[in-house]
């Protein structure tokens, strides 16, 4: 799924434009005898298609269903991939045949999804359970199977960035210090030394800590580095306390789409990490006392 800011008059241009040149495609591996939309449902604001996995597909069974739609100032595009074995040029042995079509289930839940979204300003701090994500909001209490992602990097610099995670979907069934020595084989060999590590109690909630240096082999940039993590909730087991990870990173590039030869080339060849050891240590103990909890949110 991705968003985008847009008017409601932007978008509602941008649809038809998108209906028009999805009607008129055809698929290319079927010599264009196929079209490579086959279905258009409507939603509150926008549409739902559903098209076929890529215009050079093989089969039209290989299906994509694709959300477009509109709230509160933004445009959405949300996708799920489905397969559609009833289309009669399939042969009746196919794979696709014998398994059906799970496009009615996918819509579903799809539309699912779209119900619990809505758009939400860069300001706006949601009182409702939900979670957040840049320009949208998921609405709903908790779940369990569900990750909440983001990475934060530092403005300016190739190297150093933040990664936040919350889970419903993976407990473990002891915490980071009760797994520790088997934590410490596997640093030992990779050369990792530790800074700082230990129990952590911030805004009342308790967490644990541990602070690395990493070598040069075990930092994406390959220059001496820092890998800096807090734990909390690991073991609750309840989705209305999600599983906590926050780490910092100092001397790993930060992470982006795969990029071409040309930008590889431009990425820049560090000599050594953006940040010293004390500023990475400085620069943790300013960030972690700021986490909190609010009611239904984190």
């Amino acid at each position: 799924m991705s968003t985008q800011p847009m008017d409601r008059a932007g978008f509602r241009g941008f649809l038809r434009t998108l209906q028009q040149r999805y009607e008129a495609q055809r698929l290319v591996a079927t010599d264009e005898k196929f079209p490579f939309l086959s279905q258009v449902w409507p939603t509150a604001e926008g549409l739902i298609f559903n098209i076929s996995e890529s215009p050079a597909t093989p089969t039209r069974a290989r299906r994509n269903l694709e959300a477009r739609w509109w709230d509160g100032g933004v445009a959405f595009c949300a996708e799920i991939k489905a397969f559609d074995g009833t289309y009669p040029e399939l042969q009746d042995d196919s794979f696709y045949r014998r398994q059906g079509s799970d496009v009615p289930a996918k819509l579903e839940e799809l539309r699912s999804v779209i119900s619990r979204l809505r758009g939400r300003s860069e300001d706006e701090i949601p009182t409702e359970p939900g979670d957040c994500f840049p320009h949208g909001f998921f609405r709903g209490g908790p779940m369990r199977d569900v990750d909440v992602v983001a990475n934060f990097h530092l403005q300016g610099t190739p190297d150093v960035y933040l990664f936040f995670k919350q889970t419903t979907s993976v407990w473990e069934d002891e915490t980071m210090l009760q797994r520790s020595g088997s934590i410490m084989k596997w640093m030992v060999f990779a050369g990792m030394r530790t800074l700082r590590k230990g129990e952590r109690v911030i805004h009342g909630q308790p967490y644990e800590e541990w602070l690395v240096r990493e070598p040069a082999d075990v930092t994406s940039a390959r220059v001496p580095g820092h890998g800096l993590r807090l734990h909390g909730n690991e073991t609750s087991h309840d989705p209305a306390r999600p599983s906590i990870e926050l780490y910092l990173y100092n001397g790993h590039y930060i992470p982006s789409p795969p990029k071409s030869l040309e930008e590889q080339a431009k990425t820049p060849f560090l000599k050594r990490a953006t940040l010293s050891e004390a500023q990475v240590v400085a620069l943790w103990d300013a960030i972690t006392p700021t986490l909190r909890l609010r009611p239904g949110a984190f």
